[in-house]
């Protein structure tokens, strides 16, 4: 939903006669009034669900709906018209939404209850409030905890590619002694010595090239783990900010 401008909210009720609804009635406001929003927020959930349409009463509204035929009230405009409305009411403890309707053939005025408490009983997780400060805390650990294997595994993965670059470095060297053997020994295979050369060269330069690898990649895991703690901790204040707000 896109919102274009910001409007007035369109009140069903003249101040009039929600004043009376709120002094024999017990109606205290406009759902919208209620809620703390920003503005273009606020328009959409007008423009959605209506709700400067929905009046919120207490105790006494709901004696009203029981005893002095309170959802006629609501149903019936000023100019004699009857229309739709929605009235929230409070009874021991507990939310009820009615809503009232308007047959289209009879013109008699219908209703239709709900109680809150019980929608917010089987889905609580819809209805609960922010975020649970204890799951983010748990999670936040199990990061850090998986952090730290990391760190501790790097010097291991390492240790065990330098191995690996050792063998590879030794087996080199055999074929590279055999063949320049070889060479010595006779010498029409002088013409090999180049290529022997240009070998020994590019080991040199692969083990330096794995070596300059070593500490790059230590210094990017060492930052690496400098960035998330500093992110981690900047997080942290954050949500005791969110929290103390």
């Amino acid at each position: 939903m896109i919102v274009q401008d910001v409007v007035e909210p369109n009140r069903i009720y003249s101040p009039d006669k929600m004043a009376e609804l709120q002094r024999k009635h017990g109606i205290s406001k406009y759902l919208d009034q209620a809620i703390e929003a920003h503005p273009i927020v606020k328009q959409a959930l007008m423009n959605a669900a209506q709700i400067d349409q929905v009046v919120l009463g207490n105790d006494r509204t709901q004696n009203s709906m029981d005893v002095h035929d309170l959802k006629t009230i609501l149903a019936t405009r000023e100019d004699g018209s009857v229309k739709q409305a929605c009235v929230s009411t409070t009874k021991d403890g507990r939310i009820y939404k009615y809503n009232i309707t308007v047959s289209r053939y009879s013109g008699k005025v219908g209703v239709r209850t709900d109680d809150l408490d019980a929608v917010r009983g089987i889905s609580p997780k819809f209805l609960k409030r922010g975020v649970d400060p204890d799951a983010v805390k748990a999670l936040q650990q199990e990061i850090d905890g998986f952090r730290s294997a990391l760190q501790q595994l790097i010097p291991t993965v390492e240790e065990k590619d330098r191995e690996y670059q050792a063998l590879i470095v030794s087996i080199c060297n055999r074929f590279l002694a055999v063949l320049l053997y070889y060479i010595m020994s006779s010498p029409s295979l002088i013409y090999f010595l180049p290529t022997v050369t240009y070998l020994l060269v590019e080991r040199d330069a692969g083990a330096s090239e794995t070596r300059e690898g070593y500490r790059y990649r230590n210094q990017e895991s060492q930052r690496s783990g400098k960035e998330g703690q500093k992110c981690s901790s900047q997080g942290r204040r954050g949500r005791e900010g969110s929290r103390q707000l």
